[in-house]
């Protein structure tokens, strides 16, 4: 399995074989060749109407066939270059990040998201439920409406802080402390609580002498976007997915586009190596992130009483208080 600073030798192995210039008439061989190596690996070339190359699409064959085992909920992302480099990202049953696709182009707008996302609904297929979470980025969301209009599209928590400190400056921790209380809040009620302390500092100085919220746009937002006691059951707790290693490598310096999908590669099949060797010392049906999930409930609850009322409807008893739970709605 190739650690990082292997795939950093390998790529300066490759850069002197291919210059960034060539790399581009070499990529359709190149992409022949990827499929005819990895099966059922899914790859697509777009061109303008002069034949220069504009855009393509990667998803490598052993993701795309363990599609079924993989958390239906991913995360798209785009980073800034020379050329765009746009990648969806899954969470895997141990909760780690997983990359499903990428796509390198040389434009960045509503009609390369369309493109990138109708890719990746025709690589993973009609019968797979999914959900996404994003930055705030209108042309994401114009892409995944496009591909999966009846799909849950969620924001990044720590985008929208980065919003916040924007708006509030950097100095006033107390509207991103408040914000980070009403987004990991749990049951509905809490949530509301949380909500109206956020929207009472805003109101305070040096606030006050404005003549809106200077986060005014967060109501905007629909809630089930963001925060965590509003979140459907495919996006669960799941606030953010982080971005693998490989692509903070590659956004860090220049390679030919060859390059950069052979690297990207060579790190997915890595992963599953890795994956397979960690499925190997286990013999349960969870996996060990889970595993330890469950175990620390069982541990918090051990002296618990629950009495099923109706439906998804619970009396618990945590000796310190009786309350019903909604486990659906989340309300308790």
């Amino acid at each position: 399995m190739r650690s990082p600073p292997q795939l950093q030798a390998l790529s300066s192995v490759l850069k002197m074989s291919t210059n960034i210039g060539r790399s581009f008439s070499q990529l359709p061989i190149f992409l022949h060749n990827l499929q005819r190596t990895n099966p059922n690996t899914f790859t697509a070339i777009k061109k303008t109407d002069t034949n220069r190359f504009q855009f393509c699409f990667v998803a490598l064959g052993c993701v795309v066939h363990d599609t079924a085992d993989i958390c239906g909920l991913f995360t798209p992302y785009w980073e800034l270059s020379d050329n765009k480099m746009y990648f969806a990202v899954a969470l895997d049953g141990n909760h780690e990040p997983l990359l499903l696709a990428i796509g390198l182009g040389t434009l960045e707008c509503e009609d390369s998201w369309r493109w990138f996302m109708m890719r990746l609904k025709d690589c993973l297929g009609d019968d797979i439920e999914v959900g996404f979470i994003s930055n705030l980025c209108d042309k994401i969301e114009f892409g995944v409406q496009s591909a999966y209009p009846d799909s849950y599209h969620g924001y990044c928590p720590k985008d929208i802080a980065r919003k916040i400190r924007d708006c509030v400056g950097h100095n006033s921790t107390e509207v991103e402390s408040l914000f980070w209380k009403s987004c990991n809040a749990y049951s509905i009620d809490n949530f509301y609580l949380c909500l109206e302390r956020l929207q009472t500092a805003c109101r305070k100085s040096p606030f006050f002498s404005l003549l809106r919220s200077p986060i005014y746009w967060l109501d905007d937002i629909p809630i089930s976007k963001w925060t965590r006691a509003f979140f459907p059951i495919i996006r669960y707790n799941v606030k953010s997915i982080d971005v693998p290693e490989i692509l903070q490598i590659i956004s860090r310096r220049e390679f030919p586009i060859t390059t950069i999908i052979e690297l990207i590669t060579t790190s997915i099949q890595s992963k599953y190596a890795e994956r397979a060797d960690v499925a190997g010392r286990f013999s349960g049906g969870l996996t060990p992130y889970v595993e330890s999930k469950v175990q620390k409930c069982v541990n918090k609850s051990y002296n618990w009483n629950a009495r099923r009322l109706y439906g998804d409807t619970y009396q618990v008893d945590d000796n310190f208080a009786t309350t019903n739970v909604q486990l659906e709605r989340r309300i308790g």
